[in-house]
């Protein structure tokens, strides 16, 4: 890795500030797609569906400028995907509304995808997130879109976008600009930062095991301790005492793996539901309600950006980490080979 600066704090606690990232993370399937309103006109289907075509140059491209009326998106959830799968989907469509793209963006998760909660109510954006409806759909094409799955061959990508998803301070700002966590989430955060973080060093650490092999290589939960002690070592010698690892995972062995290699300095989010038998949380019928395993995920989430540096396997929920703070250093131990701080 690059060199970080560590700068003292009003805490009096070093934080680590610039350090080189590798921000890879695995290109998954660069899909999702459109389909029309059934009670649209034929001639204004025809119309929405000649308009998807291109915004951009080259392959990156989703839309047409062509025409005069600008497209309104209504996302709906898509079953079997993730929270922060669906999270992705989200800022690329706030980033074509940034740009002007769209006429506007709405997030009507109704009552479909994997973390709706019949008991808690319709739209599961709005269980975590403060609703989100952007623009005008006054003289606009509108378009219902689910994520990553292809309906008439038609397809656009939204959940990755090459120089918007892998610029983290760009990201960070539409999401301070357009997205606000609900209250409740936000004081469980702080809550457990203050209650377990305090004014220690915190390395982070979050490690998507379960079906995750399916789409990346699997770290051996050796590997992944390597780069902790080599961690641990760095900052004890450039004056860091108090360091403790946030550990983030799915996989309830690798947390006590973690646990027992590093007796009493490891800490978790307590209520997080962690897989026992290999089958990812989110699509695993047993355990937390829907609603718990969307809260579980986005809290451990937000507890990873308050870290102080980051060690991640691929996964989009710590790079969804990385959003929240563009500033914390990036360590993605599926592709790096070590990690290198110094001081000023």
């Amino acid at each position: 890795m690059g060199v970080s600066n560590i700068k003292n704090t009003q805490q009096n606690i070093f934080r680590v500030r610039h350090i080189s990232m590798v921000m890879m993370t695995v290109l998954i399937t660069l899909s999702t797609c459109f389909y029309c309103e059934a009670s649209l006109p034929a001639e204004e289907e025809e119309s929405v569906q000649s308009s998807i075509g291109s915004i951009t140059s080259g392959q990156y491209s989703v839309f047409s400028t062509q025409n005069k009326s600008k497209p309104y998106v209504v996302i709906h959830s898509a079953w079997g995907w993730g929270f922060f799968a669906e999270f992705q989907h989200t800022i690329g469509a706030l980033h074509y509304y940034d740009e002007g793209i769209l006429a506007g963006v709405s997030l009507e998760y109704d009552t479909t995808g994997v973390y709706y909660d019949s008991v808690v109510g319709p739209n599961w954006w709005e269980y975590y997130f403060e609703p989100l409806h952007l623009g005008s759909r006054q003289n606009s094409l509108p378009v219902h879109c689910f994520a990553h799955i292809f309906i008439d061959d038609v397809v656009y990508l939204f959940n990755w976008i090459p120089g918007i998803h892998d610029n983290r301070k760009n990201v960070h700002r539409l999401l301070s600009k357009y997205v606000k966590v609900k209250p409740h989430i936000e004081e469980k955060v702080n809550q457990i930062v203050e209650n377990s973080f305090g004014y220690s060093t915190i390395i982070g650490v979050h490690y998507r095991g379960t079906d995750k092999w399916t789409e990346a290589p699997r770290a051996p939960y050796e590997n992944v301790a390597a780069y902790v002690d080599d961690t641990i070592a760095e900052l004890e010698e450039i004056g860091h005492s108090d360091i403790k690892i946030f550990v983030a995972t799915d996989e309830q062995n690798f947390l006590d793996y973690m646990r027992e290699r590093y007796p009493s300095i490891v800490i978790c989010y307590e209520e997080s539901e962690r897989s026992v038998d290999g089958v990812c949380v989110h699509m695993s019928g047993t355990g937390g309600t829907p609603y718990k395993k969307g809260e579980d995920a986005l809290i451990d989430c937000l507890l990873l950006s308050k870290t102080d540096i980051l060690l991640k396997t691929a996964s989009n929920l710590s790079l969804c980490a990385s959003y929240f703070n563009p500033e914390i250093p990036v360590v993605n131990m599926t592709i790096c080979s070590n990690v290198h701080i110094t001081k000023d």
